[in-house]
């Protein structure tokens, strides 16, 4: 065969091959979730590299590769085409797994690998110029030509629509305007008993129930933010088939719209993008390169979602609470799952509460009518935060008790009832955050003087269930009032005495609401109706349209709310205001007591491994992770799966939280979320009991518990390499996975705990670094050394590069318990992403390589 068609057949090859095995099914996974691209705020320019890399990119490299092998022989370059057409054509195959569920993932790896091999030894033998994949080759341009010509795509990159029209229509009562859209907040979540706010643990919304109207009644008519958000602007219902993207674009008749003639913006928008940028300044962009990394390692991680077997996702991080950024620039999703940052860490999940403080902060007031208007993603999973607005989890991302072998493997719960109370539990705090977090905003309201002028406008674009063997968020004719029914209130400008109104109010009636109040007529027919408006114009049922385009109808009466509220009060004990959502579970009359209290001890439970003792050992109350998410495994004598055992983990002697095991494969585990503060500074000590109930009462068999900080031998190095000890002493304040030769630190504060004999006499901290050091930004860097929270001194650092430092540590200031916590704190530690130069929202301080104590005598 003459050498050029050679060439010409075996780029064919890969083209055709790589759109089959790689581009297509991308294509088809972001056509499927179009609010991918609105979460990535995608620019057409980002829009056409990522579909150009995709189609031609990619293998054009593989192209050039073997252009280059040809260079070492035809037979180097025959081989490395086997081997390319190999792995193109089990990439094809595999995600046929998911569709083979009696294969296990490891074996369908294997024969896709198999058949790849020798289809592609097949293939190369029989190719002949008649016989080829060559004919093949116009889908390598129809795959990103049918992408985008796709309706939302098409839009998104031409240009298509009327964003930012808008309306110059008289407002006969322009007043200021404050919107709060929350986000997965179902109604019950806030009520007690008598379906009234529960004003004990959320006094900030029962207050503005006591001078608003609460539509105690009101749903939402969707079931996620794509559609839900759109429909409260624009007092719609949504129309999931048209695949409408969530930007001004797609959505030009909206609030904004209405009032952009007579009203100044301040907007925060969250996934979405429907303020025309016209009237809402755009927050500072990522430099392009960063953007379509982004976009890289976004569709890296969805690609592995499609190709791999199911069971082998597992250490892939959780894509079902973004639409974006799932693996952050730097991290190896090949790392412990420990190690991968949670949504927490992320842009637009990056610290929610936060967020919403920076949106407090910046109202103002403005001789022109303002609408201050915040779409936050609280309380939405995930459930990370204590009602402090403290982090209390490493694996805030991982909901427990949703069925990961389903193809709704995000949304339905399965039958571990414990599972789901744990999530509910969290859901519970992150709740009494979001209360904490609102009565902010009515403070700053009153502050500024626009409280009582301002109507106030709270609502949820949807709710959430928990209940076992249901859906987590679709609606179903089980769980629909936990999903449909939503907080909705109006405080009305110099309102002063609040009622509650049961009417059929649906969240498509709140711009027609607002229009009313500012007496302006909408300039386009709207499904809603005024909340405020007569009775005759209230719906006899309430409409609701999944993401997936389905119409369900429902009873406008929303009662079975009940149910979940009971569920929620038999789930939580009473108790003082602080403890309630701790309490729950089984035996719960065991906590607060001291285990010696409870009943009898044996000494005959097993052995109990807790994971990521380091936090425990540091503790630190003023960190921004409090690790009180306690997790871990455990081995008893008789692994009896048929019930699970009970599980008692006393803090500092007293007995804090009571939960159930649970099996994960072979090993049997525990999770269990514990109040903050029955936590001490600095070192904590957890003992693990397992609760026997009997005719004569409690008892108590007491588990041993295996360390996993070993004694530190006085002068070793504690090196924070990748293969180093480091991990075993660090608490809080570093960066969760090394750099290679170091480790970060992140945040304001970093903290070591270790245990040790007593120091012969004075002690030598060395310490090997680097300062994170940027020219004109980052010209020095501070770090105070405390030693069990007493100030041991200060190492100041003006010169950029590796360094060591040392200081002289008196006897005294160590522990004589034999645990010591050193804090380092780092005030001029700060992100990248903060300086415009990355998108790395870690706060940087120092790189450090190794400590190490020394005894004076020895140094």
């Amino acid at each position: 065969m003459h050498l050029k068609t050679l060439y010409i057949q075996d780029t064919a090859d890969l083209f055709v091959l790589s759109s089959f095995a790689i581009a297509q099914p991308l294509f088809g996974l972001v056509l499927q979730n179009p609010g991918f691209l609105a979460a990535r705020r995608s620019e057409p320019a980002e829009i056409g590299w990522v579909v150009a890399s995709l189609s031609f990119g990619f293998p054009l490299v593989l192209a050039l590769i073997e252009y280059v092998a040809g260079f070492f022989g035809s037979k180097v370059k025959r081989v490395l085409h086997g081997f390319l057409i190999a792995f193109l054509i089990s990439l094809v195959l595999l995600p046929v797994s998911k569709r083979v569920a009696v294969v296990p993932g490891w074996a369908w790896c294997l024969i896709s690998l198999l058949i790849g091999s020798v289809g592609a030894c097949l293939y190369l033998k029989y190719r002949t110029p008649r016989w080829s994949l060559l004919f093949l080759f116009p889908s390598v341009f129809l795959f990103p030509l049918l992408f985008l010509s796709h309706e939302p795509i098409r839009k998104q990159v031409f240009g298509t629509g009327k964003a930012g029209a808008t309306f110059s229509i008289p407002i006969g009562q322009p007043i200021p305007i404050v919107m709060v859209v929350f986000d997965e907040f179902p109604l019950s979540s806030l009520m007690d008993e008598r379906e009234k706010i529960d004003q004990k643990h959320f006094p900030n919304f029962a207050a503005l129930a006591q001078e608003a109207i609460w539509f105690r009644n009101a749903s939402a008519v969707t079931d996620g933010t794509l559609n839900s958000v759109p429909s409260i602007l624009c007092g719609l219902y949504p129309q999931p088939s048209l695949r409408l993207l969530p930007n001004a674009r797609d959505y030009p008749l909206t609030l904004f719209t209405l009032l952009a003639a007579t009203y100044r913006f301040h907007v925060q928008e969250n996934n979405t993008r429907l303020c025309p940028q016209s009237l809402c300044q755009e927050e500072q962009q990522d430099p392009t390169f960063h953007r379509i990394r982004g976009w890289v390692q976004d569709l890296g991680v969805l690609y592995l979602y499609v190709v791999l077997p199911r069971k082998m996702t597992n250490w892939l991080p959780d894509i079902s609470t973004s639409w974006r950024d799932f693996a952050p620039p730097g991290n190896p999703m090949g790392s412990d799952k420990r190690e991968i940052i949670d949504y927490g860490e992320l842009n637009k999940w990056i610290n929610r509460p936060g967020e919403f403080t920076r949106f407090v902060d910046s109202i103002v007031p403005s001789a022109k009518p303002t609408l201050h208007f915040l779409h936050i993603l609280l309380p939405h999973a995930p459930w990370e935060f204590l009602p402090s607005g403290k982090k209390y989890s490493l694996e805030a991302t991982k909901l427990r008790g949703l069925l990961e072998d389903s193809d709704k493997r995000w949304d339905l719960w399965g039958s571990d009832h414990w599972a789901v109370a744990e999530a509910y539990q969290r859901h519970m705090l992150q709740i009494c955050l979001v209360d904490r977090l609102f009565g902010t905003l009515i403070t700053r309201l009153r502050s500024t003087g626009l409280y009582d002028q301002s109507l106030i406008i709270v609502v949820a674009d949807h709710g959430c269930s928990f209940r076992i063997n249901d859906s987590r968020r679709k609606a179903t004719q089980s769980n629909f009032p936990d999903i449909l029914n939503v907080p909705f209130f109006v405080k009305l400008p110099f309102q002063k005495e609040g009622r509650i109104d049961d009417a059929n109010v649906e969240t498509i009636d709140t711009l027609p609401t607002i229009a009313e109040v500012l007496k302006v007529k909408l300039p386009w027919k709207v499904d809603g109706f005024s909340a405020l408006g007569p009775s005759s114009l209230r719906r006899s049922k309430k409409t609701f349209i999944a993401e997936q385009g389905e119409k369900l109808s429902f009873s406008s009466d929303l009662h079975g709310r009940v149910e979940a509220i009971r569920q929620k009060l038999e789930l939580f004990s009473p108790g003082t205001e602080r403890r309630d959502y701790f309490e729950m579970g089984p035996y719960r009359e065991l906590l607060g007591l001291d285990a010696e209290e409870a009943g009898p001890i044996e000494d005959s439970a097993g052995q109990l491994e807790l994971e990521h003792q380091g936090y425990l050992n540091s503790h630190d109350s003023q960190a921004s992770l409090v690790l009180t998410h306690l997790t871990g495994r455990i081995r008893r004598p008789s692994n009896d799966r048929s019930q699970p055992l009970y599980l008692a983990l006393a803090i500092n002697g007293a007995i804090r939280a009571v939960t159930e095991t649970y099996w994960s494969g072979r090993e049997e585990r525990f999770s269990v979320i514990t109040p903050d503060w029955a936590y001490r500074e600095g070192h904590n000590e957890v003992t693990g009991y397992a609760v026997l109930g009997s005719k004569g009462g409690i008892k108590l068999a007491r588990f041993h518990t295996l360390k996993d900080t070993p004694q530190y031998r006085w002068g070793d190095p504690i090196r924070l390499d990748r293969s180093g000890n480091g991990s075993i002493y660090l608490g809080d304040g570093w960066s969760r996975r090394s750099e290679g030769d170091f480790t970060w630190s992140d945040g304001k504060r970093a903290s070591l705990g270790i245990d040790h004999d007593s120091p012969p006499g004075t002690v030598l901290l060395r310490a090997k670094l680097m300062p994170y050091w940027v020219k004109k930004k980052v010209e020095h860097q501070r770090i105070r050394i405390l030693v069990n929270r007493r100030f041991a001194g200060e190492w100041g650092i003006d010169r950029p590069g590796i360094q060591e430092k040392s200081l002289v540590i008196p006897a005294e200031f160590f522990s004589h318990s034999a645990r010591t916590m050193i804090t380092f704190e780092l005030p001029d530690a700060v992100s990248p992403a903060s300086l415009g130069i990355g998108p790395d929202v870690r706060e940087l301080g120092l790189a450090v390589f190794w400590f190490s104590l020394v005894p004076q005598e020895h140094s």
